[in-house]
């Protein structure tokens, strides 16, 4: 068994989640340290059992097999690794004591926008005697809040007496993961879709090959759609009522949530 796994326990999921009730039934949720899957569990049984938009990273390979038996999307096997294109708009984390702050600082680099809640030995943050701790502590500081928990497991399944702090962090897209600009490119690309073109493309011989650029292809009209979106809020600002953009207009007959569809 892991010496750095401790299962959260409910009633710390609870007050985990507590600021983002209203938001879990369509949040497309992550937890990157997910061992035998406590926070989705609870999760799940607040949606009726519902795991659809949770997703795990775990490095024990025998928890692994137990997320993938309750049927969570398990995305990779290592966080501090992870470098998929998955985007979340909630992360809940209980990292390992003895590097939380590493993970923290991954939780900040992957979320494009959103929140996250993470549990911390209290000495990490009381102690910023590293480089890495000192990026986070003025993370936590420019955009967070940290909650004093005391000795939350000492009567867990497993107990520990470490001090733990509750870190929220918000993020806004001001770093969206897209390079996007109100300049109008002079060299950009437009895709082709004369019958030329087209024929080429599908007569190509090499499935796998082909299936890859496809996906690489998908990624590009995805970034196009979301330049687009940013480009339709830009212009539209004056014409409408400031309390309806157009987005949310054109949103009322679509999923209210982009993330799950560029998910799946």
């Amino acid at each position: 068994m892991n010496p750095d796994y401790y299962p959260t326990p409910d009633f710390l999921i609870s007050r985990m989640i507590s600021p983002y009730y209203n938001r879990l039934s369509k949040a497309q949720i992550l937890d990157p340290q997910a061992g035998g899957g406590a926070i989705l569990d609870y999760i799940s049984r607040g949606r009726s059992g519902q795991k659809n938009n949770l997703y795990a990273i775990e490095k024990d390979p025998e928890l692994t097999y137990t997320l993938q038996g309750k049927d969570y999307k398990v995305i990779h096997n290592d966080f501090l690794t992870y470098s998929g294109d998955y985007l979340f708009d909630l992360i809940l984390m209980n990292p390992p004591f003895s590097n939380g702050d590493e993970h923290l600082l991954k939780a900040w680099d992957i979320l494009i926008e959103g929140d996250i809640t993470c549990l911390l030995n209290r000495e990490t943050l009381r102690n910023p005697c590293t480089a890495k701790r000192q990026q986070l502590a003025r993370i936590v500081e420019d955009h967070g809040t940290v909650e004093e928990v005391g000795q939350a497991f000492s009567q867990a399944a497993r107990r520990t007496m470490v001090d733990v702090v509750m870190v929220r962090l918000h993020k806004d897209e001001s770093s969206p993961r897209f390079d996007f600009s109100f300049d109008v490119a002079t060299d950009e690309q437009h895709a082709d879709f004369s019958e030329e073109t087209v024929t080429s493309e599908l007569a190509m011989s090499d499935l796998t090959g082909a299936m890859l650029r496809q996906y690489e292809k998908v990624k590009t009209a995805y970034v196009n759609y979301v330049k687009a979106r940013k480009e339709i809020e830009f212009y539209s600002g004056g014409l409408l009522n400031p309390h309806v953009g157009i987005i949310k207009l054109v949103e009322e007959t679509l999923d209210p949530n982009p993330k799950i569809a560029y998910n799946q």
